[in-house]
């Protein structure tokens, strides 16, 4: 969520889809990964009360504490 708040949007600039991680900034599933264990929260007593205030079905997340 940090990085997503770092992004200032400009008025008439266009948009562009641009992968910032990774050796060659091309969207792979391994830079993805590596981006994903620098941003996990290590309490799981946080993890566990930001996951019930998400407003989504109750199975996802389930889905996403089994994963976890």
């Amino acid at each position: 969520m940090e990085d997503i708040h770092r992004i200032t949007l400009v008025k008439g600039r266009n948009d562009l889809w641009m992968w910032n991680d990774g050796e060659d900034r091309i969207f792979t599933i391994k830079s993805t990964y590596k981006k994903l264990q620098g941003a996990y929260i290590v309490d799981k007593r946080q993890f566990l009360n930001c996951l019930w205030k998400v407003k989504a079905i109750p199975y996802a997340k389930f889905f996403v504490l089994r994963v976890s």
